[in-house]
């Protein structure tokens, strides 16, 4: 089965970890890259990603340096105030495989915990 690389857009939300958690239950080997905003806790994303850069201020630009550092053949873009289902990126790498882009699985917008 092949790898995927996951770049994760971050701008400091709350749900950042739970978010790489779905995306580290594939059951596929992911690469979690973490491209952060001005508001990321780059601490936490350290300590849960293979690589992290940032801050960026665009999401387009910061999105494209992600695509840039992954070490796979397939990408999925990812965005850190949702959670993926347990087969996201299986899905999306069978999808690949027929099709050049792809739309996989469920994906659950997230309600920020309470602190």
């Amino acid at each position: 089965m092949a790898a995927v690389s996951v770049v994760c857009m971050d701008n400091g939300e709350p749900t950042l970890e739970r978010c790489v958690n779905s995306i580290r239950n594939q059951p596929v080997k992911t690469e979690v890259i973490i491209v952060g905003g001005p508001r990321t806790d780059y601490e936490l994303a350290r300590s849960i990603a293979d690589k992290v850069i940032g801050p960026y201020d665009f999401i387009g630009v910061g999105r494209i340096q992600g695509i840039k550092l992954a070490s796979s053949e397939y990408v999925l873009s990812c965005d850190s105030d949702s959670i993926y289902g347990e087969n996201y990126a299986l899905y999306a790498l069978n999808d690949l495989s027929k099709y050049p882009a792809a739309k996989a699985g469920t994906v659950l917008p997230l309600e920020p915990t309470p602190e």
